[in-house]
């Protein structure tokens, strides 16, 4: 079992759809000609983003022409991707490795034209998941009450938040004892978790800066403005970004997943474990198998489900997954069931606790 600072917990696993009611992309939807104009809004000109949107306008016609969608040439480009998932995992192996690059693409004058590219495409990525609150003011309007209902209902040394985002909506909830975690905690640290509210980044975070001493924290402006490395972004993003991140903060999955495994209760909201992300996927059933091994069935966690009012196949795999951990049959006694699913949005949820008048 895990150690005692990390049992008995509440712990919130965050994907996509936790920020969606607040006006957050999917992330099928970057990249696209409406959140170009999003971010435009957001980000204006006046505030010196003028070169940037220069760049990101060039990260668009890319995209939109690697997926077919516009044709830049007499004769068009073979097809390179069909989401911004796989965007991002071609540029980047296109980036290491320029010897990748289809016939057909830009080869470019220099080495680095591709890595020009993910470099831009970063600083798009990290603009289009912020944009919803680039205005501070956001939080103070009705649309943020859901989420500061759930804020205000987390306790110190009960709930951890395990998040799967880049932005940072969970930080400016202003929650009550909240310790963002950026690089392997010591033993004072994991001590310390009894009297805090972890918020764990599994993918890390747009405020985030990778250097030689670790993470840092950084501000959103600097992320898209600076002349940065693509070392130097802290974004797990799919293709080698993703594995050199994740193998850099190991210590990350290895304090979830204690967490994971040390559950009382475990919250997916806006987290339909994706396929794509096997870490994820080996992580998450991992831990829950092991609690499982070590416990007896009145022990299991609870675990909650909440991706939406209606059945989709995300939803329903989701569900299957977790009842094939716990070895659960979906007739189970109501009264005894520990998967259950919620059939609403996370604000929904949310609104079952919380100390909001």
């Amino acid at each position: 079992m895990a150690h005692s600072e990390y049992e008995g917990k509440r712990v919130w696993i965050l994907g996509a759809g936790f920020s969606r009611h607040l006006g957050a992309p999917l992330f099928h939807e970057l990249f696209s000609g409406e959140m170009g104009l999003i971010v435009k809004t957001a980000f204006s000109e006046a505030d010196g983003f003028d070169r940037l949107h220069d760049l990101f306008a060039r990260v668009g016609i890319v995209y939109r022409s690697g997926a077919g969608k516009v044709q830049l040439e007499e004769e068009p480009s073979p097809i390179a991707w069909s989401n911004p998932e796989q965007f991002l995992e071609v540029i980047s192996g296109w980036a290491t490795n320029p010897g990748l690059v289809y016939e057909g693409y830009h080869q470019g004058e220099s080495t680095d034209y591709w890595e020009t590219i993910l470099v831009a495409a970063l600083r798009r990525l990290a603009a289009e998941v912020s944009c919803c609150y680039a205005d501070p003011s956001v939080f103070m309007g009705e649309r943020a009450l859901a989420y500061k209902q759930w804020a205000s209902g987390l306790k110190a040394g009960q709930d951890v938040i395990i998040t799967f985002n880049y932005d940072t909506i969970v930080e400016s909830l202003g929650i009550v004892g909240l310790q963002q975690v950026f690089n392997d905690p010591s033993d004072t640290e994991v001590r310390m978790f009894n009297g805090r509210v972890p918020l764990l980044k599994m993918h890390g975070s747009v405020d985030w800066k990778r250097t030689e001493s670790g993470n840092v924290k950084c501000s959103l402006e600097d992320t898209m403005k600076e002349c940065r490395k693509i070392t130097e972004f802290a974004m797990a993003i799919p293709g080698t970004g993703k594995l050199s991140f994740n193998r850099e903060n190991q210590w990350l999955w290895n304090c979830a997943e204690q967490f994971v495994q040390g559950a009382e209760t475990i919250n997916f909201v806006g987290y339909r474990i994706p396929e794509t992300d096997g870490l994820a996927l080996n992580s998450i059933c991992k831990s829950i198998r092991r609690r499982c091994a070590a416990s007896k069935r009145d022990s299991y966690p609870r675990i909650n489900i909440v991706l939406g009012p209606m059945p989709t196949p995300e939803r329903g795999r989701a569900e299957g997954l977790m009842r094939l951990l716990l070895g659960e049959p979906a007739s189970a006694n109501p009264r005894s069931r520990k998967v259950h699913v919620h059939d609403m949005w996370a604000q929904d949820y949310f609104q079952k606790s919380g100390t909001l008048s």
